[in-house]
């Protein structure tokens, strides 16, 4: 038996009367263009140029399939007819300070940006459980306001009013109310009434628990021509 050095540097083990090995056209085209040596390598091992490879081999095919199905292998994809109403509407909700009103519309500030809102004799408004008309929007609320879904413009479904909530220092106290300051300086008077509620940490209070220089946090309403009454007083334990 004798040891002899094949195509490619192949070793094998045979004899005289060995058969021959294949000729190399019996051999797929693609397999001996991989075999092919570079830099002592064959070029299948190179793994940088088995996909340059594949790909150059597989475009030419893929735009032959591409073609035959018709021409422009470009679709159109339609969104559902939900996320087309959302994006021309907007959010189904609106959260923001009354500017200006009238019988037909309001302007509401949110995040710097005015909204006009429309209403409508179906339109309803309340603050907590209590249902109001629409002359208890006064400029200067803050309100939430449900939308008309699919409405081409802004149209208010519910309005509710939602308490202003100032913190500061009382500056000055009276039979009707106290002045607030607020850490930037700003001075504010709100109104009480027998209806104000009062609380000291987690205990109730009375109005006779209040004294000037105390911090307090205020939610409160507001009145006619933008005035405030205050609805709780929560009196801030001292640092």
């Amino acid at each position: 038996m004798t040891r002899t050095e094949g195509r490619g540097g192949d070793v094998r083990d045979g004899g005289p009367g060995d058969p021959p090995d294949p000729p190399a056209r019996g051999r797929s085209w693609l397999r001996a263009l991989l075999q092919r040596r570079w830099c002592g390598r064959p070029l299948g091992c190179h793994r940088r140029w088995q996909g340059a490879l594949t790909f150059a081999l597989l475009a030419p095919l893929l735009a032959a399939c591409s073609s035959g199905s018709g021409g422009s292998s470009a679709t159109t994809t339609s969104l559902p007819a939900h996320h087309v109403r959302a994006h021309r509407v907007g959010a189904s909700a609106l959260v923001g300070m009354v500017t200006s009103l009238d019988a037909t519309t309001m302007v509401v500030k949110a995040h710097g940006r005015s909204t006009t809102v429309a209403l409508t004799p179906s339109t309803a408004y309340r603050q907590g459980h209590q249902h109001l008309t629409a002359s208890s929007l006064r400029p200067g609320a803050r309100v939430r306001i449900s939308l008309v879904p699919g409405a081409s413009t802004p149209t208010a479904r519910a309005v509710v009013l939602l308490p202003l909530v100032y913190a500061g220092t009382l500056a000055a106290l009276s039979r009707t109310g106290f002045a607030l300051r607020s850490p930037s300086g700003a001075t504010r008077a709100i109104t009480t009434t027998s209806s104000t509620t009062y609380r000291q940490g987690k205990s109730s209070a009375a109005a006779s628990a209040l004294e000037v220089g105390e911090k307090v946090r205020v939610s409160s309403e507001t009145g006619p021509g933008g005035s405030l009454t205050a609805t709780k007083v929560v009196i801030e334990a001292s640092s």
